[in-house]
C-alpha cells in the first residue's frame, strides 16, 4: 500500500481539555483512518527561520493510505478544526529516501528539522543539475556528526510554505500538477538542535546552499519540532 505524508500544524492550548481532545482525535485516526503512524510534537518557538515560532503550535505528522477518504471526511477535518485556536494548514508529500525507513528515523529523532526551499517561479526546477543540487542538499546531511536520516519531496497539494488552509467540510482529492509543485521540504532528524547548527556552519552544507540560494522564495526557512509517537 502507498502512503502519503500529511504535515498539520495548527496552535492546540497546553490545557488538559485541549490535550484531552487531541488525543481522542489521535485515536479516532488511529482507528478509522488506517494509518501507518502519526507523530505529534510543538514546534520549537526559538529554533529555525523566522523565530520566533508562534506559540502553542502544534506540528501532527500522519502517513497516511494514498486517496484516504477518511483524511478529508468532515468528520476529521470538522474535529480538527474544533480543538485548534487558529487556522489549521495542511501539507502532503510522498518523501524521497536514499534507505527505505530514513524518514520514520527522523519523525523518531531526539529532534525534527523541517527544512523548507520555496523555490522562486523562475528556478530552473526541471534542469537536470538543479534537482541534482536539492537532492545533494539532503544527501550531504548523511556526512554530518548528530544526524539521523531523513526524506524530502516536494508538496502535493500547495505552494504555501505554512500549508494549504483546511475547513470542517469534506473536500475532494486535489493536487498540484508534477510541472507546478515549488515547495520543498526536507524532514531531517538530528540528535540535538546543536548538530544541525554545527553542520551548517561547515563548508559541506554551503556549497549546495550557495547554488541554491539565488532561487529561493519567500517562505525559506526551517522549523523544528520534538515528535512523539502515538502508539
Amino acid at each position: 500500500m502507498a502512503f502519503v505524508s500529511e504535515v498539520l500544524r495548527f496552535i492546540l492550548p497546553r490545557s488538559a481539555t485541549s490535550q484531552s481532545a487531541f488525543q481522542q482525535l489521535r485515536k479516532t485516526v488511529a482507528e478509522k483512518g488506517s494509518i501507518k503512524a502519526q507523530y505529534f510534537g510543538y514546534v520549537l518557538i526559538n529554533e529555525g527561520l523566522p523565530r520566533p515560532k508562534p506559540d502553542n503550535q502544534m506540528c501532527w505528522c500522519i502517513e497516511w493510505p494514498e486517496g484516504s477518504t477518511f483524511r478529508r471526511s468532515k468528520q476529521f477535518r470538522a474535529a480538527l478544526t474544533e480543538i485548534s485556536q487558529s487556522p489549521v494548514t495542511s501539507l502532503l508529500f510522498k518523501f524521497r529516501e536514499d534507505t527505505k525507513g530514513d524518514t520514520t528515523k527522523a519523525l523518531e529523532s531526539p529532534v525534527t528539522e523541517f527544512a523548507i526551499i520555496n523555490l522562486a517561479p523562475n528556478a530552473p526546477r526541471f534542469e537536470e543539475s538543479f534537482e541534482k543540487s536539492m537532492h545533494k542538499t539532503y544527501v550531504d546531511c548523511y556526512l554530518a556528526e548528530g544526524f539521523v536520516g531523513g526524506g524530502w519531496g516536494y508538496a502535493l497539494n500547495s505552494n504555501d510554505s505554512n500549508g494549504e488552509e483546511i475547513s470542517d467540510a469534506e473536500t475532494e482529492q486535489t493536487a498540484l500538477d508534477e510541472d507546478k509543485r515549488m515547495l520543498a521540504y526536507y524532514c531531517l532528524g538530528w540528535d540535538s538542535v546543536e548538530a544541525h547548527h554545527v553542520f551548517e556552519k561547515g563548508e559541506v552544507f554551503a556549497v549546495e546552499i550557495a547554488k541554491l540560494k539565488p532561487h529561493f522564495g519567500p517562505g525559506t526557512g526551517a522549523f523544528y519540532a520534538n515528535f512523539e509517537k502515538h502508539e
